[in-house]
């Protein structure tokens, strides 16, 4: 960790004073944060320009009203990267064509905008989606490009920094960092660092698989710690049951594909029996406050809105939606009565959230698309297909896919990006007298 901060001493510096500026004062940081990234791209530091992004995205999901800045600024700044891609085409080229297998989907969700209540919202919001996906696979194609060896090692070290300062500072003040008594760090909630850590933690797997040597036994360690004490803290039930998946998917597809389609059936047929099994789990080990039972017997709420979603799709859009967002205005229309049942949000659930904007059409192409890229990256390590299930598990409980600028979304498409790219020994002939230093980062790439 020493030899992050020293190394990149420039860029952590940078986002801590965006992060003074936009607490003390917003319209003054809604100006110069998007001149600042201006000013790093006329000196192609797009490495800067992504790990900023990655920033602000993480920010924007804190409830503290000193971080609101970070909500309204990183809608700017994406549409000056989405600018910046486009304008300086030569720079990224060879483009990264990873929205191919999504294309099907995209055409027939913007079909669907013309149906929703709100149009213009509906295919801004479709825009956004779209971009995400050209955005995010070509930037990180680039740095790969240029340089991969670093750009992975930073891209760990940053989060694990992240989560690192999350932990110190909650210790320093427990009640800005917890919500409800417990811990949720610089996220929204407890549930969303849960979700984060669930899924950085098998992208932290998946880099070490394709590039074993990126990193040393204590480097692992370390990061694994961080990433499992942020989830322990958190009590996120959903995450504990993910990681526990991915593990048991892990074992199974390492021995054969076969048996791991086999587990995979098996855990999925066998999920009606979870609830007992954890229940008998926390009497046992008395972890019945820790694990929140009450509240999982209840549903935590998303029972109701289940039923509520899948009303709306059999009298309004089985087949064809109604687009982007019309989601998030069905349940805001009917807030009350859903509030009485006890449930708040959306529809906590991506699958149905898609159901609902684009129908079982859309649903189906999407499907087609994530199955198609998670296939592509099953060809060069066997933590595809366990990363792709747990993942998809996730997504029942959640509606984070079907959103672009959140702190989730973007370190799946990176991961499935990785899957189209050479390795790092296939980039360039290694020299005998190569060395590397102990942040796993080879010497003569190190810049300031």
């Amino acid at each position: 960790m020493k030899e992050f901060l020293r190394h990149h001493s420039q860029t952590i510096v940078i986002l801590f004073v965006w992060t003074i500026l936009g607490a003390t004062f917003k319209p003054l940081a809604m100006v110069l944060i998007p001149l600042n990234i201006i000013f790093l791209k006329l000196h192609h530091r797009y490495k800067e320009i992504f790990f900023g992004f990655i920033y602000l995205i993480i920010l924007s999901d804190n409830r503290l009203p000193f971080l609101f800045f970070a909500s309204d600024v990183k809608e700017i700044y994406f549409v000056l990267m989405a600018a910046f891609l486009f304008f300086d085409r030569k720079l990224f080229e060879p483009y990264n064509h990873f929205i191919y297998p999504f294309l099907g989907f995209f055409i027939f969700a913007l079909i669907c905008s013309f149906f929703n209540p709100d149009i213009v919202l509906s295919i801004s919001k479709w825009l956004s989606y779209l971009l995400i996906y050209i955005v995010i696979p070509n930037y990180v194609s680039k740095l790969y490009r240029d340089d991969a060896r670093n750009f992975l090692s930073f891209f760990i070290y940053f989060v694990i920094f992240l989560l690192s300062v999350s932990v110190l500072l909650y210790f320093t003040n427990r009640e800005m960092l917890s919500i409800e008594g417990r811990y949720r760090g610089i996220f929204g909630n407890p549930n969303a660092l849960g979700l984060f850590c669930s899924i950085f933690y098998m992208v932290l797997l998946i880099i070490v698989d394709l590039e074993p040597n990126l990193f040393n036994v204590k480097q692992k360690r370390f990061f694994i710690a961080i990433i499992i004490l942020n989830i322990l803290m958190a009590r996120s039930r959903t995450s504990f049951i993910t990681l526990g998946m991915f593990t048991l998917f892990l074992a199974a597809f390492k021995h054969s594909s076969f048996w791991g389609f086999i587990t995979v059936i098996l855990a999925f047929t066998l999920n009606a029996f979870l609830i007992d099994f954890v229940q008998f789990a926390a009497d046992t080990f008395g972890l019945q406050e820790y694990l929140r039972l009450k509240d999982l017997k209840k549903g935590s709420g998303r029972i109701i809105a289940w039923t509520f979603g899948w009303k709306i799709v059999n009298q309004e859009t089985y087949f064809v939606g109604n687009g982007f967002n019309y989601t998030s205005y069905i349940y805001e229309l009917y807030t009350e009565e859903l509030n009485l049942l006890g449930h708040q949000g959306n529809a906590h659930n991506s699958y149905l959230t898609f159901w609902l904007d684009t129908g079982i059409i859309g649903l189906l192409m999407f499907i087609s698309g994530f199955l198609k890229s998670f296939v592509k990256l099953s060809q060069k390590t066997r933590l595809a297909f366990p990363i792709m299930f747990c993942v998809g598990f996730t997504m029942f409980f959640e509606s984070w896919f079907c959103a672009s600028l959140n702190p989730y979304v973007f370190q799946i498409l990176m991961v499935l990006t990785l899957a189209s790219l050479p390795r790092l020994n296939e980039l360039e002939p290694k020299a005998e007298s190569e060395e590397f230093n102990e942040y796993g980062i080879e010497n003569k790439l190190i810049t300031v």
